[in-house]
């Protein structure tokens, strides 16, 4: 084989790499518009005039919209610290209007290790069990001797004690 042949059949193989990491990149684009509208179409059906105000950061997807007449904000995080055995996605929903609830609260399921996705590390106060709670369940404020609003989520707790949430 000439030394031509030999620089032709590398730029060859040099040209079919580069178009398939193109072609690659263009896909998981293309994967990552289809997950994203049908994440937006999640949302949309619960918060019905959500709006898309992400910021840019990279595995943050933000929503904004009225859910039952009080403004609210969803955030999908991805997880990156990869070698717990987590989910890889979270889901942080949060009312920014004021609420009659006398303090920051936070329930957190099996807490063990440090939380990237929670402001759970950083509340001050460990509130007692609650009736009717799971018994992982630890609740968190920011307020010494406040009450745990449980009628707020008693409505939603079902998910927690299936094991499926933090």
């Amino acid at each position: 084989m000439s030394e031509l042949t030999s620089i032709l059949l590398a730029g060859a193989i040099a040209l079919a790499v580069v178009a398939h990491i193109a072609w690659l990149a263009r896909a998981s684009r293309n994967r990552a518009k289809a997950a994203l509208a049908a994440d937006t179409a999640s949302v949309c059906s619960v918060v019905l005039d959500a709006a898309d105000i992400s910021s840019g950061t990279a595995g943050v997807v933000t929503w904004a919209g009225t859910w039952n007449g009080q403004r609210v904000q969803l955030r999908t995080i991805v997880d990156t610290l990869a070698t717990r055995k987590l989910p890889t996605r979270w889901l942080s929903v949060s009312i920014t209007e004021p609420v009659a609830v006398p303090g920051i609260f936070d329930m957190m399921m099996r807490p063990n290790s440090a939380t990237t996705f929670s402001n759970f590390d950083h509340l001050p106060y460990t509130l007692p069990k609650v009736l009717g709670f799971p018994a992982d369940a630890v609740l968190k404020t920011d307020r010494r001797g406040v009450a745990f609003p449980q009628d707020l989520i008693a409505a939603h707790i079902d998910i927690f004690a299936e094991g499926r949430a933090k």
